[in-house]
């Protein structure tokens, strides 16, 4: 794919209201100054390692499956895949809940009919042409985003009253996180959202090896992170402190453009939501059909897979997914986070050894057993309720899973690889 299509596709990305939502929650339970720390924080992380993975994937032309069967071998490459499409299927099914309330809320009527609507609308637009049109129209309907955003705010201070107490807010003190400072808990609820590091490696996928460096500077770089974190979240802030009525909920923000703005607000989020809808369904439907053609052997074309993965997230959508979100995003995040700690050092040893003249580790059940270790003792540290020590949980995983799997590939005799698993 050429640098402008590929830029636009991955810069869909950015308008994803779960950001906006999540800048509102970490500042309404942990303090605004501290909430504004986690956010610089995670905008550095989040590039760096953006960087080191989709170069990577430029520069030997991996997806998510092709990279995982360098570390964990064909058995264990399925895993990852499978990760990814839940956690691309949580996001879809996230967005299109708040398209669903938005709609209810402007004009009413039952949530299966929107969320038929929705659904049966987003997932035409993921399949060849429709994508590629799509793929055209992503940078004019960027600036529609911003723009939108830029005047809710001028709106909601106009009809509101300019409050700076977004600015002073000290936080909800939370038992859970008791001994941890509140810009560590802030930049952990962010790590939840890593698995999007994982989308950006399927897009570098598509890229040319010869755009990587303009890819790593301008598309996965600083002038994509800082604006999907830094503005979505200080959006987030703003608005939900601003707007009277609006919930620290996940639809609470689209609740309040719409009862603000009427159907200016619902326009600006169906075009957001829509936008980011078309990166969540790709990934889901490819990384979907990988699974089954890897795992059961099923050549189904890419338009039946596409109707599974619409199916599920209509059925999804009718349950109380708005409930469960930090949950399911710090579980999905324990997973996510392994998998990226493993991805990190293998591309240091491999740029090490192919640096100097050696072959690329192609580890197999020591990059299998790295991803347990770390997984599970992220799992006990999210359950360690109460206790300082789950406050950390993110970044240990991460850690862990990094040093784990670089001991075990120096330790453990590499084999040499072969077709399938390269």
């Amino acid at each position: 794919m050429r640098r402008k299509p590929l830029r636009a596709f991955w810069y869909s990305v950015s308008s994803a209201l779960v950001i906006v939502y999540l800048g509102a929650a970490t500042a309404n339970a942990y303090g605004t100054v501290n909430a504004l720390i986690g956010i610089a924080l995670s905008v550095v992380l989040m590039t760096l390692i953006c960087q080191s993975l989709t170069g990577f994937s430029l520069r030997h032309g991996l997806n998510v499956d092709e990279l995982s069967r360098r570390m964990f071998g064909k058995g264990g490459a399925v895993i990852a895949t499978i990760t990814l499409f839940l956690a691309a299927l949580y996001f879809a099914v996230f967005e299109t809940s708040v398209l669903v309330f938005t709609f209810q809320t402007q004009f009413g009527g039952p949530k299966e009919m929107w969320a038929a609507i929705v659904v049966l609308y987003s997932t035409p637009l993921i399949i060849g042409r429709m994508r590629q049109f799509l793929d055209r129209i992503n940078g004019w309907l960027l600036p529609i985003y911003w723009g939108g955003f830029a005047v809710a705010i001028v709106w909601a201070t106009i009809q509101y009253g300019l409050s700076t107490d977004w600015m002073t807010h000290a936080g909800i003190p939370l038992a859970v996180m008791e001994g941890v400072p509140g810009w560590v808990a802030a930049a952990a609820s962010y790590m939840g959202t890593w698995s999007v590091l994982l989308f950006a490696v399927d897009f570098a996928a598509l890229g040319r090896p010869g755009d990587e460096q303009y890819h790593r500077r301008w598309t996965f770089g600083f002038p994509f992170w800082v604006p999907t974190i830094v503005f979505n979240s200080l959006i987030g802030i703003v608005l939900i402190f601003t707007i009277q009525g609006a919930e620290f909920s996940e639809a609470g923000v689209a609740g309040g453009l719409v009862k603000m703005m009427g159907i200016i607000g619902l326009l600006l989020v169906f075009v957001s939501q829509t936008r980011i809808n078309t990166a969540n369904y790709y990934v889901a439907v490819t990384n979907l059909e990988t699974t089954g053609r890897q795992a059961f052997r099923l050549g189904w074309p890419t338009w039946a897979w596409a109707s599974m993965s619409a199916v599920l997230i209509f059925l999804l959508v009718l349950l109380p997914v708005m409930e469960y979100m930090l949950i399911t995003l710090a579980w999905l995040g324990v997973v996510v986070l392994a998998w990226i700690g493993i991805a990190l050092a293998h591309i240091f040893i491999s740029n090490r050894q192919t640096g100097s003249g050696g072959a690329e580790p192609h580890p197999g059940w020591p990059g299998v057993t790295s991803w347990v270790i770390s997984a599970a003792l992220g799992f006990a540290i999210l359950q360690a309720k109460g206790s300082w020590i789950s406050g950390y949980g993110a970044f240990v995983t991460l850690v862990v899973a990094a040093l784990s799997y670089y001991f075990l590939v120096k330790a453990v005799p590499q084999p040499v690889p072969t077709a399938v698993d390269s």
